[in-house]
């Protein structure tokens, strides 16, 4: 890196791609770059570096210092003055091509001094003035000839990205203050929280039956399925991680808990929280902040004494109660008791509905755990609460020892626990009865029958299964066994992580890992999707150009089909599974035409898909750099306004153009150009509005600009920002330009920012950032302050696009595994 610092300064070849970082790094970096040479690099170094030192301005050439240490020092001091030197020569350049130019369209009128006009004219006669490229259509290159006051520098990242603003249509200090005329509505989630290893209990009915609660990324979910509509709890700026509803009669009280959230820039440290609410009103009751360490683990609550239990994510999995009585009141509520519980990992909290037999206990509970089963008794001790746990011994029922229990369930004066092995097992307080062969998989879900109890299972299928207190061996028989339960056209895998029964229309309702919620009628053994999501990270995100369609792609295998409008997923494809390991597709991209979709993903592979119908039609594999290079993924895609290009931003440090041919969906052809290459790897995209020109920023932060020539199929390097005033861009901006300068926030590092959209009248942009939030702001974006910030997500908001209409805006959270769709509602004044 340093040689071919030194080699391109002297010979002024590509300047502004090499340059740009030499010049702008510190002493420090200097001396971590040079203490990587060995001795004969380090000599070599030294002595071309002599080389510059008119440049720089150095005494003549003196040896370095043997000492490794000093040396290192001793040279990192040269670049520095080297570095230094470089920028003082380059806003020397810059001035004097400027003002050549401003001679050249003045026809020789400068408002420079006269003594810098005169030698400046006196050179024009000798020395031809370099006048900007062309764009194919007639589009001109800004080059250096754009006046002085139109060129600024922002901070983004570690660099100050240059930028050309617009002679016309750029705010004044005061438009850019002003609020966004917009604001952004949560209109519906898709995904369930199932995939995680806290994963469980998480999903409840309504006490009329109609709703389903449930969580997924930073917000609680109250999805009314009589006409498929949402509301939303957003108290929460972490993952949720628990939910429980208040089992009393007439309640509609909802406690939910989260983990320890990020901290984000100026608001100081966090810690988990839990919040009471109101499922009907959505209004918040009651907020108990800062309770454990990690995250809140489980939380149940007692239908007999009304109390909450919570398990915290520490170590220990402290227990705490709390007295609900107190919520509301507008008083901070203090903890009844709390106690450590066990190390081991808990799958399950499950509190006795019916009165303990014992009259000195107060409460009796269970904690299914990996390998054991225990035991917890609440006991009052004078005016204070007492909790107490015991391993229920197993060793009387089976040699072969259980890897977990998942599942429990109380049933008159006993307990019935689901385990791994497909087994369940009868206890009474720490005493174990029965262990009793069910499902030829692990016991992932019970819920309690008028006569015994229905379970699920891995195995993909339920049974009904009838207690009989006569039969001392064997007391819980199965009554009715389901078929395997699977869903045509779609990814769903029975593998339950909660389910909660409809007495009343006797259905079914399971959560499973795979991120989706099933909805089962037991009398017709009818099985149907109420909630469809990815059961991977989220990345992939691209809307159609003319209908309210959108598509995801996820690191499940899977690519999915969005009707909008009716908030459903109408159709999935998996990929053909290599070697049993599925595609991670990160990225999506829809032709302007509307018939092709591209899906880029992490190992190097471009799938297009036909839209109507929606099926694969071409599989491109970008091939590693070289024999010993690793293989790396895609990390962008964007279509050419008329869809003959598609530019593909590599994690190789290229960017890949290719042509399209047969785009009308049935017969495609990738033809690939010559690679763009660039220090780093590019990571956003944009084709100018004629196709002529693409523009693409990089993990340096550097906006690289290239020419296209479609005939010969050939990319060339553009050294000049093009002017904003004579080339048209299309689509979605970069997110670092002069357009978009406001996105960027303060005491962010430049991976914080991720995407954005703007509206088609141009007048609002939305953003995703490392920290879950999507921001709203004026277009063109100039004040980082003016703007206001949406939460709901829990992780990084890698994908924002808008539907064609601008009616909705849909949103996709990475790692959190869950889709938004937001309602955009314009308020232009």
């Amino acid at each position: 890196f340093v040689c071919v610092f030194v080699w391109c300064f002297d010979r002024m070849s590509d300047l502004d791609i090499y340059t740009s970082i030499a010049a702008n790094l510190t002493g420090g970096e200097w001396k971590s770059i040079l203490s990587n040479l060995d001795k004969e690099a380090f000599s070599n170094v030294a002595k071309q570096l002599d080389s510059l030192k008119e440049v720089a301005e150095m005494k003549a050439p003196e040896d370095p210092p043997t000492d490794p240490a000093e040396g290192i020092r001793f040279l990192a001091a040269k670049f520095e003055r080297v570095a230094k030197a470089l920028r003082n020569h380059r806003k020397k350049m810059d001035t004097l091509e400027l003002r050549l130019s401003n001679l050249e369209v003045g026809g020789g009128r400068s408002s420079v001094r006269s003594s810098t006009k005169t030698s400046v004219t006196s050179r024009s006669t000798s020395v031809k003035v370099r006048s900007a490229p062309k764009q194919r259509g007639g589009d001109k290159m800004a080059g250096d000839a754009v006046a002085a006051d139109r060129r600024h520098f922002y901070h983004f990242g570690s660099r100050n990205v240059q930028v050309i603003k617009p002679s016309e249509g750029y705010p004044s200090k005061k438009q850019a203050k002003r609020a966004p005329e917009g604001n952004l509505v949560l209109s519906y989630a898709h995904g369930y929280d199932g995939n995680r290893d806290w994963s469980r209990q998480n999903l409840y009915l309504s006490k009329d039956g109609n709703k389903l609660i449930y969580y997924t990324a930073a917000v609680c979910v109250v999805n009314d399925m009589t006409n498929n509509t949402q509301q939303f709890f957003m108290g929460h700026n972490d993952d949720v991680t628990c939910i429980c509803v208040d089992p009393t009669e007439g309640s509609t009280l909802v406690a939910s808990g989260q983990k320890d959230p990020k901290d984000r820039p100026g608001e100081g440290k966090d810690l988990p929280k839990i919040w009471i609410w109101d499922y009907e009103t959505m209004e918040r009751k009651q907020l108990l902040d800062n309770v454990c360490w990690g995250k809140v683990e489980k939380l149940q609550w007692s239908s007999r004494t009304g109390y909450l239990y919570q398990l915290g994510g520490d170590e220990s999995h402290n227990m705490k109660i709390w007295d609900t009585q107190k919520f509301g009141k507008g008083k901070k509520v203090d903890a009844l008791c709390e106690c450590p519980t066990i190390k081991d990992s808990i799958f399950a909290l499950i509190i006795n509905p019916n009165q303990p037999t014992n009259e000195k206990i107060v409460e009796e509970f269970v904690l299914m755990c990996k390998r054991k089963i225990v035991y917890g008794m609440v006991s009052k001790v004078k005016k204070r609460l007492d909790i107490k746990t015991k391993a229920v011994p197993l060793s009387a029922l089976t040699t072969d020892r259980e890897k977990a229990f998942l599942c429990a369930a109380f049933v008159g004066d006993h307990y019935v626990a689901g385990a791994t092995s497909g087994a369940i097992y009868l206890c009474k307080g720490v005493k174990a009865i029965a262990r009793i062969p069910i499902h030829q998989k692990p016991v992932c879900t019970i819920v309690p029958n008028a006569d015994g109890i229905i379970t699920s299972s891995m195995d993909e299928t339920m049974q009904i299964l009838k207690f009989d207190p006569s039969n001392k061996k064997s007391p819980y028989k199965s009554t009715w066994k389901s078929g395997k339960i699977q869903i045509d056209e779609s990814d769903f895998v029975m593998n339950p992580r909660a389910m909660v029964r409809n007495k009343t229309t006797d259905t079914m309702y399971v959560g499973t890992k795979s991120n989706q919620i099933m909805k089962y009628e037991m009398k017709e053994e009818h099985p149907s999707l109420v909630v469809d999501g990815h059961d991977g990270q989220v990345w992939g995100l691209a809307t159609h150009p003319t209908e309210n369609l959108f598509v995801t792609g996820g690191y499940d295998n899977a690519v999915k089909l969005w009707d909008a409008e009716r908030c459903q997923c109408i159709q999935t494809f998996e990929f053909p599974l290599e070697n049993k390991k599925g595609l991670q597709v990160n990225s999506a991209a829809w032709s302007s035409d509307g018939n092709l979709i591209a899906f880029g993903t992490e190992d190097s592979k471009v799938a297009c898909f036909s839209f109507q119908p929606f099926e694969l039609v071409c599989f491109h594999t970008i091939p590693p750099k070289s024999k010993n290079a690793e293989v790396e993924g895609v990390s962008y895609l964007r279509f050419s306004d008329d869809s003959s290009l598609l530019a593909v931003a590599h994690m190789d440090s290229n960017l890949y153009i290719f042509s399209v041919d047969g785009g009308d969906g049935t017969r495609v052809v990738l033809q690939q150009w010559n690679p763009c290459s660039h220090v780093a790897a590019p990571t956003n995209i944009q084709f100018s509005a004629n196709g002529a020109v693409v523009k693409c920023l990089t993990r340096d932060y550097e906006v690289a600009h290239w020419k296209l020539n479609k005939e010969s199929r050939k990319a060339s390097f553009l050294p000049s920002i093009p002017d904003p005033d004579e080339v048209e861009w299309s689509g979605d901006p970069l997110i670092a330009g002069w357009d978009v300068e406001g996105l960027y926030q303060k005491d962010w590092d430049g991976t914080d920012l991720n995407d954005a959209s703007v509206t088609s009248d141009k007048r609002l942009i939305m953003s995703g950032d490392d920290y879950g939030l999507v921001r709203l702001h004026n277009y063109p974006a100039i004040d980082p302050d003016a703007c206001v910030a949406y939460p709901g997500h829990a992780e990084f908001v890698v994908g924002i696009e808008l539907l064609c209409d601008d009616t909705q805006l849909i949103t996709c959270g990475g790692e959190d595994m869950t889709i938004f769709q937001w309602k955009v509602l314009k308020n232009y004044e």
